[in-house]
């Protein structure tokens, strides 16, 4: 941190390949969330392995700030927007800052309709527990959110349940109650049209498509209306 650092990109075998002489590195800190506007960098061709410009190869230099603890960048074609794009298959490219300030913790959600050992049939409800469970040891916080279905009421491990929100979504009430299990903060959905007043996760194909797919969408409507902003939203197969 608050050093510059050069950078080198090999355009060989990537969507801009033979574009070595128009390439520009766009860029910002802290998962794009930096205050700071970042001009896109040009890129100049690099020897590198021993020749200018062999093999696509390319580089350039930035200043990293002193309150960066990562760096966030793509490569284009284009220094205006546009373009075409390496971008990492949609995830872009990330790099630690040595010597910067600690990473803060992520805000993970998981939506998913089950969950070990309260909603469990397979192998998803264990792995949405374990997972939760498993990045809260590494210091992030996460969250998960479930139907709330009517078999729950009998299970002893939601005693604790306590009101958390109500929304007007989908043509209904709906409403959002909350406990800890197994250490991970849950949220149930329970939309007043029913949907979830059954005795197991899944009945019906054509029935849990419909069921699941308003559960998805209310899920996002609840952290919407209520302004959570997680980091990551993990969805879950049904």
């Amino acid at each position: 941190a608050g050093e510059t650092v050069t950078v080198y990109y090999n355009t060989k075998n990537t969507a801009l390949a033979g574009r070595q002489d128009s390439t520009f590195m766009q860029f910002s800190f802290n998962r794009w969330s930096h205050p700071d506007e970042f001009v896109p960098v040009k890129m100049e061709p690099s020897d590198r392995h021993g020749g200018e410009g062999e093999e696509g190869w390319v580089m350039c230099e930035i200043g990293v700030p002193k309150d960066a603890y990562m760096v966030d960048f793509v490569f284009t074609d284009s220094e205006h927007g546009g373009g075409t794009f390496d971008n990492n298959g949609g995830l872009d490219y990330n790099l630690s800052v040595t010597k910067g300030p600690k990473s803060p913790p992520l805000y993970i959600t998981h939506i998913a309709v089950e969950m070990a050992p309260i909603a469990k049939v397979g192998g998803l409800g264990d792995v949405v527990t374990a997972l939760s469970r498993a990045v809260q040891e590494h210091g992030h916080h996460a969250e998960i959110i479930l139907p709330r279905y009517d078999f729950l009421l009998s299970s002893p491990l939601l005693q604790g349940t306590t009101f958390e929100a109500e929304m007007d979504w989908g043509g209904c009430k709906n409403f959002v109650t909350t406990c800890v299990v197994e250490g991970v903060r849950v949220f149930f959905i329970e939309p007043s049209n029913g949907m979830f007043k059954v005795s197991q996760v899944y009945s019906q194909p054509h029935d849990d498509e419909v069921k699941f797919e308003f559960f998805c969408k209310a899920a996002l409507e609840f952290l919407l209306q209520t302004g959570r902003q997680p980091d990551i939203i993990h969805c879950h197969d049904w």
